[in-house]
């Protein structure tokens, strides 16, 4: 072999070499770490499927997990409290809404809970929500995947 023809396989391997770098790195910039879930757990469908007919008997359209960040907003333009206060909603979701489906005006929210909420973070949070809803006028129904609570709410109203 000449000198030229070793010098050519070099600068070739490098080449091919610098190539498989590059598109390892491209892969790794554009992969993106998710895969689809069910919006809704198994508790939350079995739910849904019998609040869906009561709505509907009240004229009501049912929604799902809407984040309390998009039915309240902070009350205060001073950035230090804007930023603490607003921590504490955009993380959290309601489990159902029940809307007015000519304006899409929530009338109601409801919450399923579990004994997930008899632990200590729960119960805090559940009582950051009840006083939120007090506080800022919506109903907040809470139940144990039965809709006789919901039912008997709606028709007094």
């Amino acid at each position: 072999m000449d000198y030229e023809t070793i010098v050519l396989g070099i600068v070739l391997i490098i080449v091919i070499y610098a190539l498989y770098k590059l598109l390892v790195l491209y892969r790794k910039k554009t992969e993106l770490p998710y895969r689809k879930k069910e919006l809704l757990t198994k508790h939350e469908l079995s739910f849904y499927k019998k609040l869906r007919p009561l709505a509907n008997k009240y004229g009501f359209v049912v929604i799902s997990k809407i984040r309390l960040a998009d039915l309240v907003e902070v009350d205060t333009d001073k950035t230090k409290e804007f930023a603490k206060y607003f921590a504490k909603i955009k993380a959290k979701h309601i489990d159902f809404g029940l809307v007015r489906p000519e304006n899409m005006e929530v009338a109601y929210l409801i919450e399923l809970d579990d004994k997930s909420h008899n632990r200590a973070d729960r119960i805090e949070r559940d009582e950051f929500v009840n006083a939120l809803c007090r506080k800022t006028g919506y109903t907040l129904i809470r139940t144990c995947n039965d809709t006789s609570e919901v039912e008997r709410v709606l028709s007094e109203n």
